[in-house]
């Protein structure tokens, strides 16, 4: 991943960088991984299909934009932050990326 000065994500995943992606995701048990530009635009997603949309949640302008992480626990049968019904207890994280005092994204 490159992040140009203009704030703006750029992603060049290497060949192998799928496989990567889902060694992880299996190892730590992780069912989605994404990457949001400063906007809320999805630039990276390990499920192809969120790719493009845009995450409009306040939690994610009023905390995550603001530099701070969140986390929210989400119960089996139903919705998460993103309004999808998951099938088991997880654990939804945001983390704040910031370069030089500015969110570039998350």
């Amino acid at each position: 991943m490159f992040i140009p000065e203009k704030q703006q994500f750029i992603v060049k995943p290497s060949a192998d960088f799928a496989l990567v992606d889902q060694k992880t995701r299996q190892e730590f048990n992780i069912k989605k991984i994404k990457i949001f530009t400063s906007s809320g635009e999805i630039v990276f997603s390990s499920d192809s299909k969120d790719i493009g949309k845009l995450n409009k949640h306040d939690y994610f302008f009023n905390v995550v934009a603001q530099g701070r992480k969140f986390t929210k626990l989400v119960s089996k049968d139903t919705a998460s932050l993103e309004g999808q019904t998951v099938k088991a207890d997880v654990v939804e994280t945001y983390v704040p990326i910031i370069r030089d005092g500015a969110f570039m994204g998350a």
